[in-house]
């Protein structure tokens, strides 16, 4: 059997050929959401726990929907949504399995840990959107805790695990 330099495990080339990828840092299922993981065992020791689970499903998730385009289609108008992530909660739910009242504790987490970076309320007309701003995590310590610009290590705010 003939072995390829540079080759690609599986049919991974065939997602990369088609464009139907993107990059995350592994890291951050590696160490980041197993340490949060950990937070809540400790947090809620000898009580019921809220699902946590769902917390890199949401982030993956949101991750998927975030819109890259940085101009309309005319190429000139800047995207008002561009690194924003806007799907419903009702698309979240019906996607996802999570249930309508999770989403908002689950975002929580997941901005406390500094994998959403910002949460915005956006009103056009009379309906209101939510808009979520994710990192793409670009460093993570050894010890699971994303690091920011600064080379600090971004401490969550364990009361907000609910």
């Amino acid at each position: 059997m003939e072995v390829r330099k540079n080759s690609l495990p599986n049919d991974k080339q065939q997602l990369m050929d088609r464009g139907g990828y993107e990059v995350h840092n592994r890291d951050v299922t590696r160490k980041v959401f197993p340490r949060i993981y950990r937070e809540y065992k400790e947090l809620y020791a000898g009580k019921k726990m809220p699902q946590c689970r769902d917390l890199s499903v949401l982030y993956f998730y949101l991750l998927d929907y975030v819109d890259g385009r940085e101009f309309h289609a005319d190429g000139l108008t800047p995207n008002d949504r561009f690194g924003a992530s806007y799907p419903s909660k009702q698309q979240i739910t019906e996607d996802t399995g999570i249930t309508e009242k999770r989403i908002k504790p689950l975002t929580e987490v997941l901005r406390t840990n500094g994998l959403i970076t910002d949460i915005q309320d956006v009103w056009e007309g009379t309906n209101r959107y939510k808009r979520y701003y994710l990192s793409f995590c670009p460093q993570v310590s050894e010890d699971g805790f994303l690091v920011n610009a600064d080379g600090e290590k971004i401490m969550p705010d364990t009361k907000l695990y609910k």
